[in-house]
């Protein structure tokens, strides 16, 4: 009997990127999200065209490629072969049709794309466990720059009114004074970002494949986003809130040792300056403010004393069950600063939907060799994201 031929056009509804929608993804707001999570522009969903961009035309090649019903096994035993044996062998162990369809999401850096449904589980991992990330504002992008518009600060009062479109109260006859809201670009970058582990040969075989993957991926991907996102310096990687503070947005908070958050039962130290780094924030970012701070130093507040000895500022739940400090709901980061060394920048609160993120969802993974000599394993794991502030007004910061 005669087979009919497969082609991209006779696939499963399913199995192309408009089949997403069927298979628990949410397509609103011009981006299709999994569980919550804005993985893709929604663009890659709708019929091709002769007039879409290459990066356009290219994610949706990726996406057709990595939700082909063959691709998704073929990768999870490529993946599971490579952790034993590394990824050359493990592609000489795969059949000839393992081989092709895996090439057909062959990444330039010499891994393969991570499947679509692989992604989705990733960034939802990585948001549970990211102290940036679920708080800020994230938009898929399939370009290497995200570039959206955004009303200017207004002139005078930037933390009163979001942008010049402001009104005045008048009488019933008097003349209507247009006003003119300046409209800016905010651009964001697409960075890449590597992490990568060495796992012995022994270890492999214990802990698992893709699970593993998606689970250790998930954290370290999390932490070296949240690392960047608070302090990067826009070279290589995105540009972090802390760096982007100006002087008027920093409170001095050092106590009464150098350098440090501090006071004595004589002293008071750093006790009225943390209540007035609190009230630096403007009132209408204050509802959804966070406070983020590294644990050692949430610690050094908890210890601020008054002139009997009493603790000013105990460790309290809110209604929800989280951790208030200073009013606030409170995030540990070890990425942001300690105290101990001068004008670090130890303290961050604010709003985080004032912070950008561009995700380029395309993961990819690199397994090598390269440590053979040495029984071990390299794993790298390739993520493409940006991140900048659109809204510096949102955010205050506390030094020492």
């Amino acid at each position: 009997m005669a087979t009919k031929a497969i082609t991209p056009e006779s696939l499963l509804e399913k199995y192309s990127p408009r089949g997403l929608l069927q298979r628990g993804y949410d397509r609103q707001d011009g981006v299709v999200s999994f569980k919550g999570v804005p993985l893709w522009p929604a663009e890659v969903l709708d019929p091709p065209s002769a007039d879409d961009p290459a990066d356009v035309r290219g994610l949706r090649k990726a996406l057709v490629a990595t939700l082909a019903p063959f691709y998704q096994t073929a990768f999870q035993n490529w993946f599971e072969k490579a952790f034993r044996w590394g990824g050359t062998a493990a592609l000489a162990q795969l059949s000839s049709l393992e081989k092709k369809a895996l090439s057909e999401g062959a990444d330039a850096a010499g891994g393969f794309l991570i499947p679509a449904d692989f992604v989705g589980v990733l960034l939802q991992r990585m948001t549970a466990v990211s102290v940036v990330r679920p708080k800020a504002t994230v938009i898929p992008t399939a370009r290497d720059a995200l570039e959206i518009p955004a009303f200017a600060p207004h002139g005078s009062a930037p933390s009163t009114y979001s942008s010049g479109f402001v009104g005045d109260w008048s009488g019933e006859t008097a003349l209507l004074s247009d006003t003119d809201p300046a409209i800016e670009k905010v651009s964001v970058p697409v960075k890449k970002l590597r992490v990568g582990t060495k796992v012995s040969w022994d270890m492999a075989a214990d802990v698992g494949g893709v699970d593993w993957l998606l689970t250790e991926g998930a954290k370290n991907l999390a932490a070296a986003e949240d690392g960047a996102f608070l302090n990067g310096d826009g070279v290589g990687k995105p540009v972090g809130i802390l760096p982007s503070l100006t002087a008027s947005q920093l409170t001095d908070v050092e106590g009464s040792t150098v350098n440090t958050i501090s006071n004595t039962t004589a002293a008071d130290g750093s006790a009225n300056k943390v209540l007035t780094f609190a009230g630096s924030l403007p009132s209408q970012y204050q509802r959804d403010a966070v406070l983020v701070l590294d644990a050692a130093t949430e610690a050094s507040i908890n210890k601020l004393v008054d002139a009997n000895r009493n603790f000013l500022f105990r460790r309290r739940r809110g209604a929800d069950g989280r951790r208030e400090l200073l009013g606030f709901s409170a995030e540990n980061s070890p990425c942001v600063p300690l105290e101990g060394t001068d004008g670090n920048r130890v303290l961050l609160m604010g709003d985080f939907e004032g912070y950008l993120i561009a995700q380029r969802a395309l993961l990819s993974v690199i397994l090598t060799e390269r440590f053979a000599d040495s029984s071990q394993i390299g794993l790298l794991l390739i993520d493409r994201v940006g991140g900048a502030v659109w809204n510096l007004d949102a955010f205050r910061g506390g030094t020492v």
